[in-house]
């Protein structure tokens, strides 16, 4: 990360962190259990490879374009780290909550508050970079799990 990068990391994240303040304490009674796995989703995700490289190539973007030669707006960039923020926030989630126990489409959507058609949409990519497999079928119903590191490249089914 160059130090123009750095230095935009910074903004970003003290940007957010006065937003937080600004927030307050949560308004509602909140799942301790539900409020520690989101946080954990936004961590991994925040430590992430792909959120560390959108951040790496804001600059880029903004200055010499994609490999288009495509210059993106200040706008634009913001709309696209929201969507990378969310989408790797869901797969996070899933992650975490499916390493312990498979779990079926509904049974994620309900614990995420993603819609169902999200949450399959993110595990048929997730399970294409072999992250997620079908550990087993419930009375026609998939249910669905992480997958170790050890397992990578060897799942054969599903």
């Amino acid at each position: 990360m160059s130090a123009a990068e750095g230095g935009k990391f910074v903004e970003l994240v003290t940007h957010f962190s006065q937003t937080i303040r600004e927030l307050g304490p949560l308004k509602k009674e909140v799942d301790p259990e539900k409020l520690k796995t989101k946080l954990q989703a936004a961590k991994n995700a925040v430590e992430g490879k792909k959120m560390r490289w959108v951040v790496a190539k804001r600059v880029e973007f903004m200055t010499n374009g994609n490999l288009y030669g495509e210059v993106f707006t200040q706008q634009e960039l913001n709309r696209l780290f929201e969507e990378v923020v969310l989408d790797e926030m869901a797969i996070q989630e899933i992650l975490l909550l499916t390493r312990e126990q498979p779990l079926s489409v509904r049974e994620l959507a309900e614990k995420t508050g993603l819609a169902p058609s999200v949450v399959l949409r993110r595990l048929t990519d997730m399970k294409r970079m072999e992250l997620m497999k079908v550990e087993k079928v419930d009375e026609r119903t998939p249910l669905w799990k992480a997958v170790e590191e050890g397992e990578k490249g060897n799942e054969s089914s599903g």
